[in-house]
């Protein structure tokens, strides 16, 4: 239950998200890096709201810190924080494909194997792990 509670309570926070009050960055490699923000929102809890969000570039690709970049530096899956969808961003192409179209748990880990063009998407207790092949486009 506490999984499926912080994705909600992110999405809850996020779609009351407004101007930012401050903004830093870490440089992750290969164009990747982490955004945090303060951001003002208008949750009768708390006034100032904290948010980290995944980046290419000058591209926010989404808001979340379960991430992983391949060994290659050419593609990146990150599990979208507000919806719990796993999404793969090529960054040859610039496009975003959904590998996980639904929320199952939060990501426990991601294994990259590039020279099987495979990445394995692991989740905690006994959800299964899904293998994605890497060759397919459109996952």
């Amino acid at each position: 239950m506490r999984a499926l509670i912080a994705p909600l309570i992110v999405a809850s926070l996020s779609a009351f998200a407004g101007e930012i009050v401050s903004e830093s960055s870490q440089d992750l490699n290969d164009g990747f890096r982490l955004v945090r923000r303060a951001e003002k929102v208008s949750a009768s809890f708390e006034s100032i709201g904290h948010f980290t969000y995944f980046a290419y570039r000058k591209k926010i690709l989404s808001q979340t810190d379960k991430y992983s970049i391949s060994p290659s530096g050419k593609i990146a899956v990150y599990q979208d924080g507000p919806t719990g969808t796993v999404v793969l961003f090529r960054v040859d192409e610039g496009t975003q494909a959904t590998v996980v179209n639904k929320f199952i748990a939060l990501v426990e880990d991601f294994e990259w194997n590039e020279k099987i063009h495979t990445l394995k998407i692991i989740f905690p207790g006994k959800h299964p792990a899904i293998e994605v092949d890497l060759d397919q486009k459109s996952p």
